[in-house]
């Protein structure tokens, strides 16, 4: 699963290929904002690389933006 995958690799820096995704569900967004907000407090950075059409739509439809997910643990 994402959270599985996301637990090892929280404290350096993370690219999540996006490309291949269809769905993008309210749980799923939930995880990437707290997987972003967590990396960026351990001085990492959260990249999504090349977000499907559908990815986008769905954050779009949930309020949210590929880069506001990148930059959800910016404090400026």
């Amino acid at each position: 699963t994402l959270a599985a995958s996301l637990e090892y690799c929280l404290d350096g820096h993370v690219w999540l290929d996006a490309s291949g995704v269809e769905f993008l569900g309210g749980r799923c967004l939930e995880l990437l904002i707290a997987a972003s907000r967590t990396v960026a407090s351990n001085g990492g950075t959260l990249r999504l690389l090349s977000p499907s059409e559908r990815f986008v739509e769905h954050m779009e439809f949930l309020g949210m933006t590929p880069d506001a997910i990148e930059q959800s643990g910016d404090p400026s």
